[in-house]
């Protein structure tokens, strides 16, 4: 794995465990995605800039 690589995952885990934490916590949903919702963009394609 890359450092690149294994910056993405340490990121992506932090992310999933404020995640988890606020579901566990039964903070309001709004929480658990303001969480979710980053994973979700960094595991997206990149987008073609001249679309």
């Amino acid at each position: 794995m890359s450092v690149e690589g294994a910056q993405f995952a340490q990121c992506e885990r932090g992310l999933d465990l404020d995640a988890l934490t606020a579901f566990v916590d039964d903070e309001p949903l709004w929480k658990v995605h303001r969480a979710v919702f980053p994973v979700l963009a960094l595991e997206s394609e990149p987008v073609d800039p001249r679309l």
